[in-house]
């Protein structure tokens, strides 16, 4: 939008807030006004939307106007919307928010409006809402009224990540532990897996720890027989002479 069509857009919403008697001169201390326009504070992750109450606080509320800024590298305006008031006569651009709405009888302490934004700053940031006190005032059914205002703040949250108390992410902190070796400095799994196998191949068969006592009995016992052979197979040659 160029400067041409806000300075214009500006104007008209202007008159129109003469003609509804919302213009006022400027805003008053809290304890001299006649009413308060708030916005409210919130919160949320980048990228989401937020959406915030616009409020008069008096009685007999029949119109209102405000402009509302903010800081544009935390905060992009989406849409202003009706609340106990019809959606808002409206111009926007980078940064803040010019709206008015009447009606013909008052009410007491309405919500004006509701606008939203989409968070586009990052975690930790912050923006004021405020009021150009100028531009921000209410009336009655009959006149305008002694305004002040009173602005709120939209805070950007973290990721949301679970971070324990020395500040890593304690997801990762768990993954590590499951892996973790013992006391010892080993795995657990590898060295029970080390130490069954050893055991088993000492164990089993006897083959790779020593002579097993059969084999050794089969053979005392085949030396045995050969010898017996020998000795009498000697005696009967010598009786033979």
């Amino acid at each position: 939008m160029s400067s041409n069509d806000h300075s214009s857009g500006l104007v008209v919403l202007l008159a129109l807030a003469t003609v509804c008697g919302a213009l006022t001169p400027g805003v008053v201390a809290a304890d001299q006004s006649e009413a308060t326009i708030t916005v409210g504070d919130a919160s949320a992750e980048p990228g989401e939307t937020v959406t915030v109450a616009v409020a008069v606080e008096g009685e007999n509320i029949a119109g209102y106007q405000a402009n509302l800024t903010w800081d544009p590298s935390v905060l992009r305006f989406e849409s202003a919307e009706g609340a106990d008031f019809s959606a808002p006569v409206q111009n926007a651009n980078e940064g803040w928010l010019f709206m008015t709405q009447s009606q013909s009888s008052g009410t007491q302490s309405p919500t004006v409006a509701r606008v939203t934004f989409t968070v586009v700053g990052e975690s930790g940031d912050e923006t004021d809402l405020a009021f150009v006190g100028g531009d921000t005032s209410a009336n009655d059914e009959s006149s305008q009224l002694a305004t002040a205002v009173e602005g709120g703040t939209v805070t950007v949250d973290g990721s949301g990540a679970d971070v324990d108390a020395d500040g890593d992410d304690a997801a990762a902190d768990d993954g590590t532990a499951a892996g973790t070796s013992s006391g010892d400095g080993e795995d657990p799994a590898s060295g029970d897996g080390t130490s069954t196998a050893a055991s088993n191949g000492g164990d089993s068969d006897g083959g790779t720890g020593g002579l097993s006592p059969t084999l050794v009995a089969g053979g005392v016992a085949g030396a045995a027989l050969v010898l017996g052979g020998g000795y009498v197979l000697g005696q009967r040659s010598g009786g033979g002479k």
